[in-house]
Parts: C-alpha cells; structure tokens; sequence
C-alpha cells in the first residue's frame, strides 16, 4: 500500500495561495504557474481532482502568455 502525505507547512502555504487567490479580482500568469506547480506535486493526495483543476489552470496560462514562435 502506497500512503502520500502533505507536509503541514507546505499544506498552509498551499492553502493560503489558494485563498489570495480567490479574494483577488486579477491573477497573474505567475500566480498560476505556482498554483499549477503545486497541484502536480499534490496530485499523488487526490489524483482525479487535481488532474481537473491543473487542466483547467493550464488552459487559462496558454491564453494568457503572449503567442510563441516555433524554436527551430
């Protein structure tokens, strides 16, 4: 059996993240990355959800960065 547990200080920081977040009317592509960063390394905790709300976040990212050119 696979056990995966969040470390308490890394679970507050998360969380308070997660709140500024959602009290502010503006989020940066930054703050979405970090947000996106933290559910992939949380993803082990609750697989499913996780992989729904990272979908979704890194959907908003790509609208949000400026168009690339191809690396060639």
């Amino acid at each position: 059996m696979e056990v995966f547990r969040l470390i308490p200080e890394k679970k507050c920081k998360f969380i308070t993240l997660i709140r500024e977040t959602l009290e502010s009317t503006y989020v940066s592509v930054k703050i979405l990355q970090r947000l996106a960063g933290k559910y992939v390394s949380f993803s082990r905790a609750v697989p499913k959800l996780f992989k729904l709300f990272t979908r979704e976040m890194n959907t908003a990212i790509s609208k949000g960065l400026p168009p690339q050119k191809a690396i060639l």
